[in-house]
């Protein structure tokens, strides 16, 4: 799985989401691709990149940093929406929690996410200021970063 790729994937699914109210900034390292399922890795993009959308009022960016950190694959997502404050924040991974007026949202999104992350060995955390946005790194462990001329099977 090219995790640039997949990003790439996800944004063109959201255009209309983002058009006209959201600016995409990308720091992409030079990345080796990653044995997981591209779908798995979609869904996990989506759910994030979607909060980060909505969490944008009028106009806003959101910030796409992928690195290579001793051999963690890292895709770090922040916006400059309206944050979370420290209780929301603490919450924000439990299944059904939505900020969202009833009827909204189903409060899943982070929650799948974060089960998606920890079932193939990573991690999804979340650092947010209510007024000044939220970053979600997402970690992929070292065992599924495929080596050079490696091939996942």
């Amino acid at each position: 799985c090219d995790v640039h790729q997949q990003i790439d994937t996800t944004l063109k699914i959201m255009k209309n989401e983002l058009r006209g109210k959201v600016e995409i900034r990308r720091q992409f390292a030079e990345l080796p691709e990653v044995y997981c399922d591209p779908a798995q890795v979609n869904q996990v993009l989506l759910n994030v990149l979607l909060n980060a959308a909505h969490a944008i009022e009028r106009f806003g960016y959101i910030d796409i940093v992928t690195e290579l950190s001793d051999d963690k694959l890292i895709i770090k997502i922040a916006d400059t929406g309206c944050g979370m404050d420290e209780e929301t924040t603490k919450r924000a991974l439990d299944p059904f929690f939505t900020t969202k007026p009833e009827g909204d949202g189903t409060g899943l999104g982070l929650s799948i996410s974060y089960s998606i992350m920890r079932s193939i060995g990573g991690d999804l955390t979340l650092n947010s200021e209510q007024g000044k946005g939220t970053e979600v790194t997402l970690s992929f462990p070292a065992s599924l970063v495929l080596k050079e001329g490696q091939h996942g099977s």
